[in-house]
């Protein structure tokens, strides 16, 4: 499916169970090493969301896919990615309206949820929680800003 993005269609997925109370945005590993939605880790990810009952989306961030756009690399804060985020977090808030909305992040992906964090794009008032996948050292623990669960995990074998 393909939503309106800030520099055109974003690509996105979504789980069939909208109106549970808990969505969350899946956020894949960095474009220029060949991250995607399709991702194997985020798969998992979006297998427990099923399991737990929670809403999920995920998309591919711009020029990635069927994905408008190019990703920059020389914008070391990756604006563009966080741009995306804020439009999938829209189309979530509208279509889903879940009460509360997690991020889910693998490597790159996490920094981009990370980065959304300290930017409040996450509903605190309502108690929402970011829940970050550490992959890789992406940033500093303390540098998350809501009341968060971070978890740390490895995989040695998908």
């Amino acid at each position: 499916m393909l939503i309106d993005g800030p520099v055109g269609n974003l690509e996105i997925e979504c789980s069939d169970n909208r109106g549970q109370d808990t969505a969350a945005i899946l956020c894949h590993p960095h474009p220029r090493y060949g991250g995607s939605m399709d991702d194997l880790v985020l798969a998992e990810a979006r297998a427990c969301c099923e399991k737990s009952g929670i809403s999920d989306v995920r998309f591919n961030f711009r020029g990635v896919g069927a994905s408008e756009g190019r990703h920059d690399s020389s914008d070391a804060d990756h604006n563009g990615e966080l741009e995306d985020l804020k439009a999938v977090l829209s189309w979530i808030r509208t279509e889903f309206r879940a009460e509360r909305i997690i991020g889910i992040g693998y490597s790159f992906g996490s920094f981009i949820i990370n980065r959304g964090d300290q930017l409040n794009l996450f509903d605190r008032a309502i108690g929402s929680k970011t829940v970050i996948f550490f992959l890789s050292i992406v940033s500093k623990p303390e540098s998350l800003k809501s009341p968060s669960s971070l978890v740390t995990v490895s995989y040695t074998h998908l």
